[in-house]
């Protein structure tokens, strides 16, 4: 995955997803917030009051996020999360990851192969920039592996389900027709194993059992570039050093 830092404004940024810092409230408000609610146009204020009222009464909580369409802007989706305010003792640096993290996950959800994040929690809410700059770009740059990671779990907890949904089916079935109880169905069914199995195959059908998860399509995250936009040339900076520190390019 491509990681840029650009200047200049993210309601103009052509891309699939762009990320906005809102407030609990997804009402709009200053800054990034009030500049993408402007250019999207009143819809995205509509499609945030639906969201409220059905999904969010309280608010959306910091750290997570929701998709909105982005009606009039150039990117088809807005990314709406919460940064933690430092002004209202909201320090917790797992809070920013998350709103970035989240940020990801619901991109992924929604398609988007190409993200564009603002400093989250970097301006009014008081983070330190360089703060700001080495959470987002970790959390970013470790996007792809922890996606495949999360990918690979729910394959093999599928596997698992299946395997076990097969083997209560034949369970039910053998005790019905050879009217078995429990503990001499399972006795039956260790000595038919034992007497089924050579001293090779263990090894080899875990291998299969390891090699259909491996080569089962564990699914790629659908992002594929992710730019940061920052208003200024010191933020910029910071943000282009970080990537660099964690890239080496």
């Amino acid at each position: 995955m491509q990681l840029h830092a650009i200047g200049g404004d993210i309601t103009r940024v052509h891309v699939d997803a762009i990320v906005n810092a809102a407030n609990s409230t997804l009402l709009g408000g200053g800054g990034v917030d009030g500049a993408i609610h402007r250019a999207a146009g009143p819809e995205l204020l509509a499609a945030c009051r639906v969201i409220r009222a059905t999904r969010y009464p309280d608010g959306l909580p910091v750290g997570q996020a929701v998709a909105t369409k982005g009606f009039k802007l150039p990117a088809k989706w807005v990314i709406h999360t919460v940064g933690p305010n430092r002004h209202a003792g909201q320090t917790d640096p797992g809070l920013l990851r998350a709103a970035f993290v989240n940020s990801l996950r619901e991109a992924a959800r929604v398609g988007a192969h190409s993200v564009a994040f603002p400093a989250i929690s970097g301006g009014v809410y008081g983070w330190d920039m360089a703060e700001v700059a080495r959470i987002g770009v970790s959390a970013v740059h470790e996007w792809p592996a922890a996606w495949r990671a999360k990918t690979a779990a729910a394959s093999l907890s599928r596997q698992s389900g299946d395997a076990a949904g097969i083997t209560a089916t034949l369970y039910a079935k053998t005790r019905r027709t050879e009217k078995l109880d429990e503990t001499s169905w399972r006795a039956k069914e260790s000595h038919r194993i034992a007497a089924n199995t050579k001293p090779s195959e263990g090894k080899a059908k875990g291998t299969a059992i390891c090699g259909n998860a491996e080569s089962e399509n564990l699914g790629e995250s659908p992002i594929e570039s992710v730019t940061f936009v920052l208003f200024s040339p010191e933020a910029l900076e910071i943000f282009q050093d970080e990537i660099t520190r964690r890239t080496g390019r």
